[in-house]
């Protein structure tokens, strides 16, 4: 069930207007072995997280920024996530799938060219065949991002002293952390919930039919917004599928009790949910040394999610 593939690398860098987010992992087989865990504080004026525009403001203080965040780590391929207001993220279905690879890129450009008003080779896609679904249609997660925002945090990464392998959104990189304990089965609705942003991903065993991010998030200390967030987020979903009945919530947040999560979720009654624990999908290395200033498991996912995908 997780959207990106694989590999060894191991680091992997969060990137959002007001901080820096790193970690360092080891894989063992199907294991996330925590090695380092870092974040840096981004100053104000710096970023600014957009589609069409280049984000970096002053490339000369990011790039001291990144080099801060990357200066106990060796390894210099790194994936990076980049806040959800740099990408737009679709799911698409298709009848009939074609052979070639530039003709599946021609059939996923000219499925979503009607609701753009960019030219298409300006944008740069990337794409992920999701399977089949109960009516015998292709389901396609796409991902689509400018090319000038795009390379731009390329080439400023680059001048850091690292190269990055992997743009995707900050949403889609901290699914694939938590992805291992979300069931195939059944009608599923996947929840993430922090400061920087809501997240909704709904499967039917295992297809994806629905994917949605609020900017807002949490705001601690703001819990009558939260509501509204949440129920707003909801109320959208049911617009889309109102005959859709969620069998299962899975929680992936920062918040661990389950009296918070039903005051969120109040409007769906009954409704079951899991609070997924970060502790069963990472583990620590025995060298791994707690520093002050350190944050919980989950305020590093997105950053876990991004090493793992690599």
């Amino acid at each position: 069930m997780k959207y990106f593939k694989t590999s060894r690398l191991k680091i992997g860098v969060e990137v959002l207007a007001e901080k820096i987010i790193l970690a360092q992992i080891e894989k063992k087989g199907k294991s996330c072995i925590v090695q380092q865990l870092s974040h840096s504080i981004v100053a104000p004026n710096i970023l600014k997280p957009l589609f069409k525009k280049e984000n970096i403001l002053d490339e000369k203080a990011f790039v001291q920024c990144m080099r801060k965040s990357l200066k106990k780590v060796k390894a210099k391929l790194i994936g990076v996530s980049l806040p959800d207001a740099c990408f737009k993220v679709f799911i698409k279905k298709f009848r009939e799938l074609p052979t070639k690879e530039h003709e599946i890129k021609d059939m996923v450009v000219w499925s979503i060219a009607d609701s753009l008003s960019i030219p298409v080779d300006e944008l740069r896609i990337s794409w992920e065949n999701m399977g089949k679904n109960s009516e015998n249609y292709y389901v396609f997660l796409i991902v689509l991002g400018m090319n000038t925002v795009l390379e731009q945090y390329e080439r400023v990464i680059k001048k850091s002293g690292a190269i990055a392998v992997l743009l995707a959104p900050v949403g889609l990189n901290r699914f694939n952390f938590y992805a291992e304990k979300i069931t195939e089965i059944g009608n599923n609705f996947y929840l993430s919930l922090f400061d920087d942003s809501l997240t909704a991903f709904v499967f039917l065993n295992g297809i994806p039919i629905f994917y949605k991010v609020i900017k807002k998030g949490l705001i601690r200390g703001k819990g009558a917004s939260a509501v509204e967030d949440m129920d707003m987020l909801l109320q959208y979903f049911f617009s889309k599928h109102p005959d859709f009945d969620i069998d299962k919530f899975f929680i992936a947040s920062h918040i661990k009790s389950d009296l918070q999560i039903e005051q969120l979720l109040e409007d769906i009654n009954p409704v079951e949910f899991i609070i997924i624990d970060e502790a069963e999908l990472a583990y620590f290395d025995q060298a791994f040394k707690t520093r002050p200033g350190h944050q919980p498991l989950s305020f590093y996912s997105s950053a876990l999610g991004t090493a793992q995908s690599i």
